[in-house]
């Protein structure tokens, strides 16, 4: 009797490891599963750091953009200035086959520029007068200073295309990084989900082990209670779970049949 209180504590404390080894699976298992479907802090997944800095290199693209487009803007506008006064001072001449082409052509031109700017306009407006008065001096003077505003728009002309050639190339070199990272993504996702299935397939083969398996030392328990005395159905009935129980008496009957069939 007292051997059976110490085989049923020893089962309890057997099925109680189980459970809590069951447990600790369970909570592996979760941990996992979690760890692949929650968020991440931007500063712990790389893809959030990646879409970053995608967007501030799209930002430096679309300012590169902006300004060579304002410095393209700005030469066309002195250009279309210097039309403008060409065709006044054109006006002014006597008919003439020259004068009739360098109006037309001005007028042919104009269209394919911006507006004028008023600064532009009033800068060459003051060279025509200086020279069609014959202040040639002056005329000079405005001459040069134009010559150096023009100087400084070429200047921020190629500086701007340089920025945008130099935003356009980080811009490409992002989007190789964003592919090479997806690749690598996919791949990283594909192990851990391959690891996620190991752990279930390892954790359902453990607890079907565990429900109709037989462990070394269950057996040595069983053998024990046989050799104390017991009978082999009533330690049959104390280790054998329910389930593999029925299985074990049909098969039992099955055989009990076979044998007696002559």
């Amino acid at each position: 009797m007292g051997n059976h209180r110490l085989n049923d504590a020893t089962l309890m404390k057997n099925n109680k490891g189980e459970i809590t080894l069951a447990t600790l699976g369970l909570i592996v298992l979760g941990t996992v599963i979690v760890g692949f479907f929650i968020p991440k802090p931007k500063f712990l997944d790389s893809r959030s750091r990646e879409a970053d800095k995608s967007s501030e290199v799209s930002a430096e693209v679309e300012e590169a953009v902006r300004k060579a487009k304002k410095a393209d803007n700005d030469k066309g506008e002195v250009v279309a200035a210097g039309l403008v006064q060409i065709g006044v001072a054109v006006g002014q001449l006597p008919d003439s086959p020259q004068a009739t082409f360098i109006g037309r052509e001005a007028a042919f031109m104009s269209p394919l520029l911006p507006a004028p700017s008023p600064v532009a306009l009033l800068a060459s407006e003051r060279r025509r007068v200086a020279l069609l008065e014959g202040k040639l001096e002056l005329a000079d003077k405005l001459y040069a200073q134009g010559t150096k505003e023009n100087a400084q728009l070429l200047e921020r002309a190629v500086n701007a295309e340089v920025k945008l050639g130099a935003a356009q190339e980080a811009r490409r070199a992002v989007d190789v990084q964003l592919q090479e990272s997806a690749a690598y993504a996919r791949g990283q996702d594909a192990v851990i989900g391959m690891l996620a299935g190991i752990v279930v397939l390892v954790v359902v083969l453990w607890v079907f082990a565990k429900v109709n398996g037989f462990g070394p030392k269950t057996l040595g328990n069983m053998l024990a209670d046989i050799r104390s005395g017991d009978s082999v159905e009533s330690v049959f009935d104390r280790y054998v779970p329910v389930r593999l129980q029925r299985v074990v008496r049909h098969a039992a009957s099955d055989a009990s049949i076979n044998t007696k069939t002559p």
